[in-house]
């Protein structure tokens, strides 16, 4: 009787044991397996494709960073937009005269490269030979910021400087 009673505590000892060993072998496989993976990062770039009107073109110091000079948009300058189109074709439209009334229209092609070290805007317009490229400084749904290089010293401190286009939807 001895001999059942000690065998049954063996087995349901065993069997306990067995049941936390395989517990704690489940729980440290799904912990590892959770560790092991990486989430796939889902980076959102906003589109540049839109309509975009002119706010301000400011000039930002290279040596602290502060406004220089700053010129906000206004009279016939606040019609004027730059239409980019989803097969990276693009349209300005400039408004002048009396009224605003006259519109020059120019067209191009541009590409927006995003990557980790540099956003650019490169636009080709179709009446001049070379492109124009800027650095995308901010873009969202409802802003774009953009310079172009080569800065310049525009306060004469010895440090370049960049003209900021401001604009937005």
């Amino acid at each position: 009787m001895f001999c059942v009673f000690y065998y049954k505590m063996i087995f349901l000892l065993k069997f306990n044991s067995m049941k936390k060993i395989f517990t704690l072998v489940v729980i440290a496989g799904l912990f590892m397996n959770s560790c092991g993976k990486k989430e796939e990062m889902v980076e959102y770039t906003p589109m540049i494709a839109g309509t975009w009107k002119l706010s301000k073109i400011a000039v930002i110091s290279g040596k602290d960073g502060n406004i220089i000079s700053s010129v906000t948009a206004k009279d016939c300058d606040l019609m004027n937009t730059y239409e980019f189109k989803n097969d990276n074709t693009f349209e300005f439209k400039k408004y002048s005269g009396g009224g605003c009334s006259t519109m020059n229209s120019e067209t191009g092609n541009y590409d927006y490269q995003n990557s980790p070290s540099i956003n650019k805007l490169v636009m080709k317009f179709s009446n001049q030979p070379n492109p124009k490229e800027y650095v995308v400084q901010t873009l969202t749904e409802l802003e774009l910021q953009y310079y172009s290089l080569p800065l310049q010293d525009m306060n004469n401190d010895g440090i370049m400087d960049k003209t900021v286009v401001y604009m937005h939807k």
